[in-house]
């Protein structure tokens, strides 16, 4: 056997593989991990959306059967039938805190947009999501609907799908779905997502997530 054919990585060579395998490591995880966020983002809305749809078929069906009329114009009684189709845990009426996050939301372009719990409708399921209703009138541009639907718009939710975790974001972790009169539930900017970019509000981005199929913004 030759000896002098026999070679091994000196100590200054490993070292030097080790510090380009962590460069690599330092510059891939994090968009790795910034995927697969996404991507749990982007399951979390459509579960949602699944959810409000099933939960407000499911009520109007209910209602049929008894003989009520299908829309309601008493908001207490509306929250109340929709809360019997999820599975709650804290139910907050108009005014009462503890069934959103706390912290303040921002929208997709890092503006403060204020707190929300306490306001309007909320409540928490047991998979973790926070759901708000608030309802009433809405413009059509700001949530991305057609004009048509936004006059017969019953009002809005806003759906937290981790919960109190960061980062709060509208178009990130929480995304808006309008309620339409005749249509049920429509993910805000199914018809014009143009301010779901980091330039605008997010507000339509539950549209853009279900034309594109997951969230490339």
């Amino acid at each position: 056997m030759n000896y002098k054919e026999l070679r091994a990585f000196t100590l200054a060579e490993t070292f030097i593989t080790l510090a380009i395998w962590g460069i690599i490591a330092a510059l891939t995880i994090p968009a790795i991990n910034q995927y697969i966020q996404k991507s749990e983002y982007s399951s979390g809305m459509k579960k949602a959306y699944a959810t409000l749809t099933n939960a407000i078929a499911q009520m109007n069906f209910e209602n049929q059967v008894a003989g009520y009329p299908k829309y309601w114009t008493d908001d207490n009684v509306f929250w109340a039938d929709l809360s019997k189709q999820l599975r709650t845990m804290n139910i907050c009426s108009n005014g009462q805190m503890g069934c959103f996050t706390e912290l303040p939301l921002k929208a997709l372009n890092g503006t403060n947009i204020g707190t929300y719990d306490g306001k309007n409708y909320t409540l928490r399921t047991a998979d973790g999501y926070s759901y708000q209703y608030t309802p009433g009138a809405i413009t059509a541009n700001t949530y991305g609907i057609e004009e048509k639907d936004a006059q017969k718009a019953f009002g809005t939710f806003l759906v937290d799908v981790n919960g109190n975790k960061r980062p709060n974001t509208v178009g990130r972790d929480l995304f808006y779905f309008v309620y339409i009169e005749d249509k049920g539930i429509i993910p805000a900017g199914f018809y014009d997502h143009t301010n779901c970019n980091k330039e605008g509000t997010g507000f339509a981005c539950a549209g853009r997530i279900m034309k594109e199929t997951k969230m490339k913004y």
